[in-house]
């Protein structure tokens, strides 16, 4: 898969990095991140073990490529208990008494 400056752009900012984090958790300078950026929809030219680091770190905090694109991967949902309880449900508590009829 070929990687444009313009999937890198969209990477980081769905991951929510500047260039200086993302700079910063990679060890490749701002500067080469800026350029292989601003490649826009070319072919970034770049050194590939960094380009494969950069691409790593992405990839570790959810971020997809594909060819049609850059993606978030969602967290597996976790499974919630509803905090909304039904009127009839509050009803009944409160006329079975396990409600208090007002809330001090």
């Amino acid at each position: 898969m070929f990687l444009t400056g313009s999937q890198l752009r969209a990477a980081r900012a769905l991951a929510g990095l500047s260039r200086s984090q993302l700079a910063a958790a990679t060890g490749v300078s701002v500067s080469a991140l800026g350029c292989w950026e601003r490649s826009s929809n070319g072919v970034i030219l770049a050194k590939v073990s960094n380009l494969r680091h950069v691409v790593g770190v992405l990839e570790e905090m959810g971020i997809h490529f594909e060819p049609d694109g850059v993606f978030m991967r969602r967290a597996d949902p976790v499974p919630t208990i509803s905090t909304v309880v039904p009127s009839e449900a509050v009803a009944r508590a409160s006329r079975s008494g396990a409600m208090p009829s007002r809330i001090p």
